[in-house]
């Protein structure tokens, strides 16, 4: 092995296995000797001398053509490395110029997500101590009792974090939670969120119209709230089961990068109740100069 050889890639592979195959065009073919000594008869030093450098000149050629072909070898692999570099780049390039073409809108939709229940009914406890920090900023007594909305939700990146821990991927739609569980009373509760960081990239507002299902129970407190960085839209006192179809037009601000939250409850009780929460209609498909961020700590 020459020293300083290194694992070749298949294409690297291919271009040596190339170039070896057309070693025997250069290597030096039969050698003829001069003198010819026949057993018996003195050999002169001058006759003996003589076939030694007709050998030692065919061995320094060979030695100069394998030189020779291992630079070639070498100077093929090269160019195949920068070949295959500028093709990565030409693509990545082509790539950023359609995601450019489309204003930053379309179907790569990131989000993240939680869903969360707020009291402990065979321990008759709120969960975590009623701690509101582990929660978006909302205590779970207020979820669970008190109506809360996602407009009441921390603005705090790190806050949201802590709840919205879970990241999703979606295309133009998404189904982010679609249960049917059994009620214990009405102070516990289910909730499913969905959380956006979506940047405008213009120099003006965007309206964005969104359509989704949201699941909510007044009666029991427990609402779909709709915020989009701090602003307000919920349910009130309505009972909405999972066949409810919710459309709303959100204004992302110019040069920013705004939070949307999506929070469902879970409906009225007939012995189970409904939890659903999703996007629908291409919603999720983002219009002209926004696009979707992943920042959330």
């Amino acid at each position: 092995m020459r020293p300083g050889t290194v694992r070749l890639s298949w294409p690297q592979l291919a271009l040596m296995v190339g170039a070896l195959l057309i070693i025997p065009t250069w290597l030096q073919g039969t050698v003829s000797l001069p003198n010819t000594f026949v057993a018996g008869e003195a050999a002169s030093a001058a006759a003996v001398n003589a076939n030694f450098t007709v050998l030692a000149d065919a061995v320094n050629t060979n030695e100069t053509g394998i030189q020779n072909n291992f630079g070639q070898i070498d100077t093929n692999v090269n160019t195949t490395d920068v070949a295959q570099q500028t093709a990565i780049d030409d693509l990545e390039l082509a790539v950023a110029d359609l995601q450019a073409a489309s204003g930053g809108g379309g179907s790569d939709a990131t989000y993240r997500w939680a869903v969360w229940s707020s009291y402990g009914q065979s321990h008759g406890v709120w969960y975590g101590n009623n701690n509101n920090s582990l929660f978006g900023g909302v205590f779970p007594s207020n979820w669970g009792d008190g109506g809360a909305r996602a407009s009441q939700m921390s603005s705090d990146l790190q806050v949201l974090g802590t709840l919205f821990n879970k990241k999703g991927y979606a295309n133009a739609n998404a189904t982010i939670w679609a249960d049917e569980w059994y009620s214990q009373s009405s102070t516990n509760s289910k909730h499913a969120g969905a959380l956006f960081r979506i940047e405008n990239t213009t120099g003006s507002p965007i309206d964005w119209t969104v359509s989704f299902f949201a699941t909510a129970y007044g009666g029991w407190g427990e609402r779909a709230s709709v915020s989009l960085n701090g602003s307000n839209w919920d349910s009130g006192g309505s009972d909405f089961g999972p066949n409810v179809l919710h459309n709303l037009t959100l204004t992302v601000p110019a040069n920013s990068t705004a939070t949307a939250i999506f929070v469902a409850g879970s409906s009225s009780s007939n012995g189970t109740r409904s939890c659903f929460l999703a996007f629908s209609n291409d919603s999720l498909s983002l219009p002209a100069g926004l696009q979707f961020v992943d920042d959330l700590p």
